[in-house]
């Protein structure tokens, strides 16, 4: 693993935000039935070699959700009797967490070591299982963050909110824990979670696509010279490619200012390629085209 000076740190993000992290000093989260007198015994004999006054023993029996056994409870009375000199606590993450900062505010910023970039690689099977969903993970993890910078800007430019993209960053935050992206969990959960993606991928696109549309109706297409004499007098679009015989479809076209209706337009199998000419005029074209 990548090496740190104390096991509490910053952990810096690109965006300059940072959160105080704990990286455990000896082994994991949890612990064996017979291990935990060796446990304390390590990270006592680990942590005289730091600055920290605090510092924390995760343990318990089994894999996510496992508590302390009752032989674990004794075993760490018995170990905190034996060294009056040391406060054990029964304690959680949070309160954790007060004491270092408590003792940061106390002995200054500089007491903590600032990290930034990855924390190295661990179970490397893990970065290739279930590629059906990490592939629309590493698409989803893109779009949330392309669209809210989208948003922001042109939100600025018109004066108005940003669009709220809590709910996706949620449903890919949800995504990244560690029995999720990895994939090691069952094959339904995978399929469920694979398709919750969907909702930030549709979200992310709808609010780039507005935001980019509503830039779009900002600039202003008014005609202002009078075009030359073998200048076309009208803009040609191609508004319809039949593959398949759909049969006859129509085109409406909107102009802003007025809110006319240009003439419609029929398409047919029979015409590989409709143009429509839209003849130049003040104002700006509200919808390019819509099928009714």
């Amino acid at each position: 693993m990548v090496p740190l000076k104390e096991p509490a740190f910053w952990w810096l993000g690109d965006a300059g935000a940072r959160i105080l992290a704990f990286r455990e000093v000896v082994g994991t989260y949890q612990n064996e039935r017979y291990d935990m007198r060796a446990r304390l015994d390590m990270i006592l004999e680990k942590s005289s070699a730091s600055r920290l006054e605090n510092t924390a023993c995760f343990y318990g029996l089994g894999n996510h959700g496992g508590g302390p056994s009752r032989r674990h409870l004794l075993e760490i009375r018995e170990w905190a009797a034996r060294d009056p000199g040391i406060q054990v606590i029964h304690s959680g993450l949070h309160r954790l967490s007060d004491a270092l900062r408590k003792e940061v505010a106390r002995r200054g910023e500089n007491l903590l070591p600032t990290h930034r970039g990855e924390l190295n690689f661990c179970l490397r099977g893990c970065y290739s299982s279930v590629a059906k969903f990490k592939f629309p993970y590493r698409r989803s993890e893109a779009l949330p963050g392309r669209a809210e910078a989208t948003d922001a800007i042109v939100a600025a430019s018109q004066n108005r909110p940003g669009a709220d993209l809590s709910k996706p960053w949620d449903v890919l935050l949800f995504n990244s824990f560690h029995d999720i992206l990895p994939g090691s969990s069952i094959e339904r959960a995978m399929d469920e979670q694979i398709a919750s993606l969907g909702s930030i991928l549709h979200e992310a696109a709808e609010t780039e696509f507005e935001a980019l549309n509503a830039l779009a109706g900002d600039i202003d297409t008014t005609v202002t010279r009078k075009p030359p004499k073998d200048h076309p007098s009208a803009v040609s679009a191609l508004v319809w490619r039949p593959a398949v015989d759909c049969g006859e479809l129509k085109f409406r076209f909107l102009i802003s200012d007025t809110g006319a209706d240009l003439p419609r337009l029929a398409a047919s199998l029979d015409q590989p390629s409709v143009v429509l000419h839209v003849p130049p005029r003040k104002g700006r074209l509200k919808r390019q085209g819509s099928l009714i």
